[in-house]
C-alpha cells in the first residue's frame, strides 16, 4: 500500500500524503461497508489463477496502469 500511494501521489503530482488516524479508517470502512482490514493492511497478492486461465493484463506495473488512467 505505501509503494502504491507512493506511485499514485506521483501521477497526480501530489508531492506528499497525510497518514489518517486508525479511527478515521474504522469509520469510513464502517460507512463504506467494508473490512478495516482491507483498508490497514497490504498484502502481496498473485493472480495465479487468472493467469492458468488465459487473462492477459494491460499493463504489466501499476505504474504503467496509472499512467494509462491519468
Amino acid at each position: 500500500n505505501k509503494d502504491f500511494m507512493s506511485d499514485l501521489r506521483k501521477q497526480l503530482s501530489m508531492p506528499f500524503g497525510i497518514s489518517q488516524p486508525v479511527w478515521l479508517l474504522e469509520l469510513a470502512s464502517s460507512i463504506i461497508k467494508t473490512e478495516t482490514e482491507l483498508l490497514l493492511k497490504s498484502r502481496y497478492v498473485y493472480p495465479q489463477r487468472l493467469m492458468d486461465a488465459g487473462f492477459e493484463f494491460e499493463y504489466d506495473t501499476v505504474e504503467e496502469c496509472l499512467i494509462g488512467l491519468i
